[in-house]
């Protein structure tokens, strides 16, 4: 859990990481599915 504490941190600072990572989990979410 604490690493999704940075994670959130870090995204909040940088808008281009949050949306990345928001790329990264739908591509994430349809491959699973």
């Amino acid at each position: 859990m604490e690493k999704v504490k940075q994670v959130w941190t870090l995204a909040k600072a940088n808008p281009k990481i949050s949306a990345a990572v928001v790329v990264v989990i739908v591509a994430i979410y349809f491959l699973v599915n």
